[in-house]
Parts: C-alpha cells; sequence; structure tokens
C-alpha cells in the first residue's frame, strides 16, 4: 500500500514539474452520494450511507491537456439517514478534512480525468453508544482512526463556461476502524465512497 501511495506521488508530482504553469483555475466543488466499508451499500437495518463532500481546488494548467490539483474539503458520512430513530442502533457519524493532490487530464471534448493520493484526518471523533449494554467496554470509545489514506479517481464534463458535474470515487486503502487490542471483537472497514458532485471554477 505505502508502495502505491509513493509511486502515484511521485507520478503526479513529475506531471506538475514537466508541465511548465501557465495559469491556475480555481474550482469549488459539492458532491453528494453512498458509502460502504468494503461491503453491501445498504447495512445496519437496510437504511442509507449518506457521504457528501465540499472542497476547494487550485487547478494549475500546464503545457498541453495536464494538470495538477491540490484540492482540500471537509466531509461528511452519515449511517441511518432513513432511520433515524432506530431502537439500539449505533449509527456512525465520521466528520474529515481531506487534502488531495490530483493529477489530471483534460480532453478536447470538455472531459477532465483524475486521479490522485487523498489524506484525510478526523476532526470530529465518533464515539460508540451500546444501548442496549450501558456496561459494555465499548462505551465513550472511538470508533474511527484519526488518519486515512485514500484514492480519488473522477470523471468530470463542462457545462457552460463555468459550471462542471461529475463523479468521483473514494477507494479507502487503510482500515477505518480503530483496533480495541483489549476487547475480543473484530473491527474492520475500509471506507469506499461514490459521490456526484457540482462545480464552479472561475
Amino acid at each position: 500500500m505505502k508502495r502505491l501511495i509513493i509511486v502515484l506521488s511521485c507520478l503526479v508530482l513529475a506531471v506538475s514539474v514537466s508541465a511548465q504553469p501557465r495559469r491556475v483555475e480555481h474550482n469549488v466543488q459539492l458532491g453528494l452520494g453512498v458509502f460502504s466499508y468494503g461491503g453491501d451499500l445498504s447495512q445496519n437495518f437496510g437504511v442509507g450511507h449518506l457521504a457528501g463532500r465540499v472542497s476547494y481546488g487550485a487547478d494549475i494548467c500546464g503545457s498541453g491537456h495536464w494538470s495538477v490539483m491540490p484540492e482540500i474539503g471537509a466531509k461528511i458520512f452519515r449511517e441511518g439517514i432513513f432511520a433515524p430513530g432506530a431502537v439500539g442502533a449505533d449509527f456512525d457519524t465520521l466528520f474529515y478534512l481531506d487534502f488531495t493532490l490530483s493529477g489530471r487530464y483534460h480532453t478536447d471534448s470538455g472531459i477532465i480525468l483524475g486521479l490522485g493520493p487523498m489524506l484525510s484526518f478526523t476532526w470530529w471523533p465518533d464515539l460508540y453508544f451500546v444501548d442496549s449494554n450501558p456496561v459494555d467496554p465499548l462505551n465513550r470509545r472511538a470508533k474511527n482512526n484519526p488518519f486515512l489514506i485514500s484514492l480519488r479517481p473522477s470523471i468530470s464534463f463542462d457545462i457552460g463556461p463555468r459550471w462542471r458535474l461529475g463523479i468521483e470515487g473514494e477507494l479507502g486503502l487503510m482500515n477505518a476502524k480503530v483496533q480495541h487490542r483489549d476487547i475480543n471483537r473484530p473491527f474492520f472497514g475500509r471506507l469506499h465512497a461514490l459521490r456526484f458532485f457540482a462545480a464552479w471554477h472561475f
């Protein structure tokens, strides 16, 4: 996994160095979709998993069709959006700040393909609350790891001179769950997401 991140980062940096910057395009993006922990997108009582994200990126355009875009974003993963009153449920609500560095290829037809590593840091840790067992040793302990590494592929296309529509993915490369070694239970899940987004660029 570490080798993959290093290789992708080197590729993105190579593109940014070789492409002599000519201009910077600012991108404000809002995305909404679904997420999973690597399994069914509707686990836990068959309820929905919401993945939302807002971000800003500075697309540094170089010669030819290539550009590189550093980006900062804030995102939320929320379980239970269709069952807020489920008895005994302990739905996850995860907040992250993320930093992405994407290599982007701009086609002549207005389609943009992007790929790069994403580093995410939690700014509001979610805690376990086992309603059915107030003395469960998991109660008030952290659910999600404070740091995650993902890959972020994307594809978008121009809608007029200032707007783009697209789809972005998020492929988790590490376990998002905290491993509580003193509790003999499996804690595993890689966060994967699929979001549709609209971007305003200027």
